[in-house]
């Protein structure tokens, strides 16, 4: 079971370095942190039906173009601006004021 994760992990590092091993937005590199952002939504969804290791494969072989590399924080600023995430969920309501 470790030799699979470790496989599955080498991949997933693999197909980062392959998007250029930092965000896209802000350039922040520490690969833990980093993410794969579907540009278009939809990442959830995909993500629960299929295998990661064929998801990262996919990036490798440069066949996902509407994938991006986006720190965590960028991420979830990116599902806010496109409407991907509940208004409730956004911090919207909340802190309008910091946009």
């Amino acid at each position: 079971r470790n030799r699979v994760k470790e496989c599955v992990w080498s991949y997933r590092m693999s197909s980062m370095e392959r998007l250029g091993g930092r965000c896209m937005r802000c350039g922040f590199s520490n690969l833990r942190i980093l993410q794969f952002n579907h540009k278009f939504g939809g990442g959830t969804a995909e993500l629960t039906n299929r295998k990661a290791k064929s998801f990262y494969i996919e990036i490798m072989e440069e066949k996902r173009p509407d994938i991006e590399l986006l720190c965590a924080n960028c991420n979830r600023l990116h599902a806010v601006e496109n409407g991907f995430v509940p208004y409730y969920l956004s911090g919207r309501k909340q802190n309008h004021y910091l946009q």
